[in-house]
């Protein structure tokens, strides 16, 4: 039974170890993509903080590219039966879980309500006053079109002016009544609530990571490490 148990602990570190270096290498290609695809490179040009948005996807990639590596340790470890190499998939998959969970939180609580809001403010600010300039790109232009919404707070925003109808209004006429501050934060809320829900399968692998370890040690160091019942 134990034998059973410790080979089902083993597949599971191997699957879910593989979707996670499957998934860092996709957050890695499509950081690199937002990068460098021009339409990316003008929404970065005229949001007014390109250093922010750069640091950011550079912050992404890295987090793709670690997710992998720590990945690849975890597989390897398994499938080898290596107390070091799970080791060090444990210590790696430690500080991971410790920023996700950190980071994550604060980024929710601390930026999506001050620094994020404003941000997106003065966008529409900007938005409004020159939208009729079709000529200029614009990312709260494109936040209405992708997200259908319509201007910080909703089409109030745009008082004393006509709302854009190339912005504000759907294929079949329908008005977008709603303010992209709420899209944009329900849009963070279900980010937050990915990176809790891997943080938490991690915790898990943290427990059967260390349970392999430790009984891949014990067998090399010529105990019965698992019972073969």
């Amino acid at each position: 039974m134990g034998k059973v148990c410790f080979q089902c602990l083993k597949v599971f570190i191997i699957i879910s170890n593989t979707i996670c270096l499957l998934a860092g290498l996709a957050i890695m290609a499509l950081s690199l993509y937002l990068y460098f695809d021009a339409s990316m490179v003008l929404l970065r040009e005229n949001s007014g903080n390109k250093l922010t948005v750069e640091i950011a996807l550079f912050v992404v990639m890295a987090i793709g590219g670690v997710t992998a590596l720590v990945s690849a340790f975890g597989c390897c470890g398994a499938i080898h039966e290596s107390p070091c190499l799970l080791g060090s998939f444990f210590i790696c998959l430690l500080i991971i879980c410790g920023v996700e969970i950190g980071g994550g939180l604060y980024l929710y609580v601390r930026q999506m309500d001050t620094e994020v809001k404003n941000f997106i403010i003065n966008e529409f600010r900007n938005n409004i006053k020159n939208w009729n300039l079709t000529s200029i790109p614009d990312t709260a232009k494109w936040a209405q079109k992708s997200l259908r919404c319509c201007g910080a707070n909703g089409t109030a925003d745009y008082i004393d002016q006509q709302v854009p109808a190339q912005f504000c209004k759907a294929d079949d006429g329908t008005l977008f009544t709603q303010g992209c501050i709420g899209k944009i934060l329900a849009q963070s809320l279900w980010v937050l609530i990915t990176v809790l829900s891997i943080a938490a399968v991690e915790l898990f692998s943290l427990i059967v990571a260390m349970y392999l370890c430790c009984a891949a040690k014990r067998d090399e160091e010529g105990y019965v490490g698992v019972s073969t019942d």
